[in-house]
């Protein structure tokens, strides 16, 4: 069955994951978390969308010695840096779609790695974002095994249910996709 093989091939790709297990605070300037106050150099601006000329809002920062040392970053684990993403959510005008802010390298986007080694951050109080996101820090990471039974062995009906029902809407869309065009 063209699904059976599909299930086969893609479960090659299939990766653990980690999940960020968050608490509602901000932390620290350097703490790994999901909005809230970013860690900022000494006289560094807020970044500007270059399209509405208003703040980026702030979506995540990751500190890199948080990061699960199983992961396939665990090389950058030793590092003293983050990586931030900061994105526009403005609505006038609508620069998501005006930037194409989907698309990599939008200009109202921005994803940086910032060396913090030896650096003071700015003691920045609140967002500069109106209406920003609430922040979450992040406390620890949960491994989220892969299961692998349902291409391997057809005997775990209730995985191979589920798995199934993904490829069916994934083989349901990409008909609907080529019968648009």
């Amino acid at each position: 069955m063209l699904q059976e093989k599909l299930l086969k091939k893609i479960s090659n790709f299939a990766r653990s994951t980690f999940v960020p297990i968050t608490e509602d605070m901000d932390g620290e300037y350097d703490s790994s978390k999901f909005s809230g106050i970013p860690w900022l150099s000494q006289n560094e601006e807020w970044p500007i969308c270059p399209n509405c000329h208003k703040p980026l809002n702030f979506f995540m920062q990751l500190n890199l010695k948080d990061l699960p040392t199983m992961s396939h970053l665990a090389q950058l684990h030793d590092s003293e840096g983050l990586v931030q993403l900061f994105y526009c959510t403005n609505e006038d005008p609508h620069c998501e779609s005006e930037c194409e802010a989907f698309l990599p390298f939008s200009n109202s986007v921005v994803v940086r790695l910032v060396d913090i080694a030896g650096k003071k951050p700015q003691k920045i109080q609140e967002s500069r974002v109106v209406g920003a996101f609430s922040p979450k820090r992040i406390v620890t990471w949960e491994k989220e095994e892969v299961k692998h039974t349902a291409c391997h062995h057809g005997n775990n009906k209730t995985n191979r249910d589920g798995k199934d029902r993904v490829l069916k809407q994934l083989v349901r869309r990409t008909k609907a996709a080529h019968q648009g065009n």
